[in-house]
């Protein structure tokens, strides 16, 4: 295949959680919620919660081509 990938636009972040019986209730709310890019209120929501001691979730940037559904990367 020669075509060229079609790069996405930046969307926002995911919120993601190990997803396991050692995630905090806090944490656990929070799993799969989206901050979209420029969601300044939920993404330092997000920022506390990693912030918190041995805190093992992260966060997965997902990008959009227009006109599709945000998708992982």
């Amino acid at each position: 295949n020669t075509e060229e990938p079609v790069k996405g636009i930046f969307y926002g972040f995911e919120y993601v959680t190990m997803r396991d019986t050692r995630v905090r209730p806090t944490h656990r709310a929070a799993d799969s919620q989206v901050a979209v890019a420029g969601d300044r209120g939920t993404i330092l929501r997000f920022a506390k919660l990693l912030a918190d001691w041995g805190c093992r979730c992260t966060l997965v940037a997902l990008y959009a081509v227009p006109g599709t559904k945000p998708v992982l990367v």
